[in-house]
């Protein structure tokens, strides 16, 4: 109990495990990403071509069966038409689109995989689960929002954003969640039980801050968050805990079957280093770093069409030949990129190949190039740091020790 596993399981760590706390419970308002049902369709890595097909859509000199055939063919069950379901139909999607005087303005840009923001067709006519209750939080200026998963396949992996994610924008196999750090307004009696008078409110628990507080021996401030601290400080503080490759290594086990517990610390130092190194990691996979704007790669070869992605002789071949695993050289490239980077995965992508498979058949930008350096340097930081991380925790007293209550 309560997982009734059907084999043995390893639980020397469990206690210790089970003293942290379930995100889910550290910060209550937490929706899971948003889901198509079509993303073919309603995503896309350019607003115009999206639009374009959005107006083909709505077009009433194409027959249902015309736009069935053209963007549809083959998707759908025995049960319906080609793409229809239970609760959506082409017809009466078309005739929402058509009569939509506005129909232009809902794209908007969403995080569709690890690094990858395309642009959907935000419209809940046309997407199934929009997760409005998730997004409005969102759209406070300047918001962002942890990712991660309840169970998983894959590796374990916690990511961050400020647009609303997809699904499976940090994880291949498994449902993600999404745990925005800044609650928005609400009203009635919504409002009454979980805000304050001010406009926005720090997604955490009451008791979870409390606890946090006693953890660190310090008074609590008007919102709750231990005085002298701030919301982003707790967040930049989870964010690094869950990169910390002691930590996943170590509760490896219980990691695959709930949401992720987050330990407190006593040390007001060590909370303080790891928020530090956790706002580093933050800003980086925002992409919003100052260490992005020096790249440690440089594109070489005459074409910029993707083809082929493969990595050799320390460079990202667009073009590459040979077979899965025995890679060999192409003409164009990523010049620079280190083994270690290139097989970095978050939540079972390997980043730098799915960011360039997702391109087959497309030719990089210039915008789409200097994208890429960017990854790389996040993704090279990112090591380093999560290799830092581990460092000052021991220097603290290591696992578990870092992480208990202070002496009464």
């Amino acid at each position: 109990s309560p997982y009734y596993f059907f084999e043995p399981q390893n639980t020397d760590c469990r206690a210790e495990y089970d003293g942290g706390w379930k995100i889910s419970e550290a910060m209550p308002v937490n929706s899971a990403g948003f889901i198509t049902a079509r993303d073919h369709f309603v995503v896309d890595f350019d607003k115009e071509a999206l639009l374009s097909r959005i107006a083909d859509f709505a077009n009433p000199k194409l027959s249902d069966s015309e736009i069935r055939t053209k963007y549809f063919d083959g998707s759908g069950s025995a049960k319906y038409p080609d793409v229809d379901t239970r609760g959506w139909k082409v017809p009466s999607a078309r005739k929402r689109v058509q009569s939509d005087k506005h129909s232009c303005d809902h794209v908007r840009r969403c995080l569709y995989r690890p690094f990858d923001q395309r642009q959907v067709y935000w419209a809940d006519w046309m997407v199934d689960w929009p997760r409005p209750e998730l997004t409005r939080h969102l759209d406070v200026r300047g918001n962002k929002a942890l990712i991660t998963t309840r169970i998983t396949q894959d590796i374990f992996s916690v990511f961050v954003s400020r647009l609303p994610p997809a699904h499976k924008s940090v994880s291949a196999y498994d449902v993600n969640y999404v745990f925005p750090l800044i609650t928005a307004p609400s009203s009635g009696a919504q409002r009454s039980l979980l805000f304050d008078d001010n406009n926005q409110h720090p997604n955490f628990a009451p008791a979870f801050l409390k606890a946090f507080a006693s953890y660190l021996q310090m008074p609590q401030a008007a919102d709750g968050v231990p005085r002298g601290l701030t919301p982003e400080d707790i967040f930049h503080y989870a964010y690094a805990v869950f990169h910390s490759p002691g930590y996943r290594n170590r509760y490896a086990e219980f990691l695959k079957i709930d949401f992720p517990r987050l330990p407190l610390t006593g040390n007001l130092e060590l909370f303080r280093a790891l928020a530090w190194l956790g706002g580093e990691l933050t800003a980086l996979h925002l992409l919003e770093s100052p260490k992005l704007d020096t790249p440690i790669t440089e594109f070489t070869g005459p074409s910029k069409l993707v083809t082929k992605p493969g990595w050799a002789d320390g460079t990202v071949w667009l073009d590459s030949a040979g077979k899965k695993g025995a890679t060999t050289p192409g003409s164009s490239g990523f010049r620079g990129v280190p083994e270690k980077v290139w097989n970095f995965h978050i939540g079972g992508y390997q980043v730098c190949e799915k960011w360039l498979k997702d391109r087959k058949g497309r030719t990089l930008s210039t915008e789409d190039i200097a994208h890429y350096h960017k990854i790389v340097v996040a993704l090279s930081e990112t090591i380093r740091l999560m290799a830092e991380i581990d460092q000052v925790i021991e220097a603290h007293g290591g696992w578990p020790g870092a992480f208990t209550a202070p002496a009464s």
